[in-house]
């Protein structure tokens, strides 16, 4: 089980995405296309798909661009946090990862079933991510910049007798992979 959190492409001021920043989701999305091809490789198998943006255009507009025909689910405790309102992300952060936990268990796919769970996200939403669990990179936890259009894997661990994240969630995501798939192709 896969979680893959995108940032969005590069936008204006929350009014949607530049050309750099389609160009970068188009690439991404060809990316994420042959992720996705890879699994389907595999036989017998399915993919359980489920999508998340925020309700903010510009993760909307890229996620239109990574995948048009999932249906895609706005989710505001996604949004990117106002200057006002920075406390309250950790709180979104768990609330939203609980539902998660929800979906997950509620599906109870087969064996032959693979469950992979993309969200397009902004950067101060990933950062808040990554300060819940110090298994995570600390590069990518607001040390250095988070790309637009980048992507990052985490893999679904569960928690045996105290999970760092929190204690009454009974899995956490361990990191995998980052990588900006549009690097050097723009």
């Amino acid at each position: 089980m896969e979680l893959i959190l995108i940032r969005h492409g590069h936008g204006e001021n929350n009014l949607g995405l530049t050309r750099l920043g389609q160009k970068q989701a188009g690439i991404t999305a060809k990316w994420l296309e042959s992720r996705l091809m890879k699994y389907d490789l595999m036989e017998p198998l399915f993919i359980d798909l489920f999508g998340f943006t925020s309700s903010l255009s510009q993760t909307k507009e890229t996620a239109k661009i990574l995948w048009p025909e999932l249906n895609w689910k706005q989710d505001t405790r996604l949004d990117a946090p106002d200057q006002s309102a920075q406390s309250d992300v950790r709180d979104r952060v768990m609330s939203w990862l609980e539902t998660l936990e929800r979906l997950i268990e509620a599906q109870r796919a087969p064996a032959a079933h693979i469950m992979c769970i993309c969200a397009v996200i902004h950067d101060a939403w990933y950062e808040a991510f990554c300060g819940l669990d110090s298994n995570l990179p600390p590069a990518k936890a607001g040390e250095t910049p988070i790309e637009n259009g980048s992507v990052s894997i985490y893999r679904r661990v569960r928690c045996m007798q105290d999970c760092s994240i929190s204690s009454h969630l009974r899995m956490h995501w361990k990191f995998h992979e980052y990588l900006v798939p549009w690097k050097d192709k723009i």
